[in-house]
């Protein structure tokens, strides 16, 4: 794994973590604090809110990024990367500008919410031009990525006619034989697996 994405699996996962503290504040000790800096009860249930609003949305696109990192997937494709970047980049503007309205009771300016919230639309309309303008598996010359386990990716090659297929799963016992009658019927989509080194 390059640094890249090893930054974004660390921001997803401290936001995903900021996300769940702040929730856990503002389902526990908020409305007490509020209530104690003179808020009237109706601007409490407003901010209570925006905060829940702000982890919430603030939860689905650390998750979001998440999956596009451990897939590999921001690796592979430029646009699936910046829908990452997008993703983090909106969860600044859109929850910071909200936890800046509940915790502050003041924001910056009056856009970084709105454009928060457009840098994540953004991010899903980057995530769904990468899968129409290739497949979702972007292969190495030579082979197709096709599957994760663990860490470690499988690869998909073409084979001949007429060749013993072996899948690895791992390695000594689980190592599987496909019978060679398949090889016999395969056609031009049939590929042997094997884990990557």
């Amino acid at each position: 794994m390059t640094n890249l994405p090893r930054i974004l699996l660390f921001l997803a996962a401290l936001s995903g973590a900021i996300s769940v503290g702040i929730g856990a504040m503002g389902a526990h000790s908020l409305p007490k604090q509020l209530q104690s800096q003179g808020f009237s009860q109706e601007q409490v249930d407003k901010k209570l809110d925006q905060c829940e609003l702000a982890t919430r949305y603030q939860m689905f696109h650390a998750l979001g990024v998440l999956v596009l990192t451990l897939s590999g997937y921001a690796s592979r494709s430029r646009l699936a990367l910046a829908a990452s970047v997008l993703m983090l980049m909106g969860t600044l503007g859109f929850s910071g500008g909200l936890y800046s309205m509940v915790f502050a009771d003041e924001i910056i300016h009056w856009s970084i919410v709105p454009i928060g919230g457009s840098l994540f639309i953004l991010g899903w309309l980057h995530l769904g031009a990468s899968a129409l303008g290739s497949s979702l598996v972007t292969p190495p010359p030579g082979h197709v990525r096709i599957l994760a386990l663990g860490h470690r990716w499988l690869y998909a090659s073409p084979i001949p006619n007429n060749v013993p297929i072996t899948i690895m799963l791992g390695s000594g016992n689980g190592a599987m034989q496909i019978p060679s009658v398949l090889t016999t019927q395969r056609d031009e989509n049939f590929w042997v697996f094997f884990p990557m080194s």
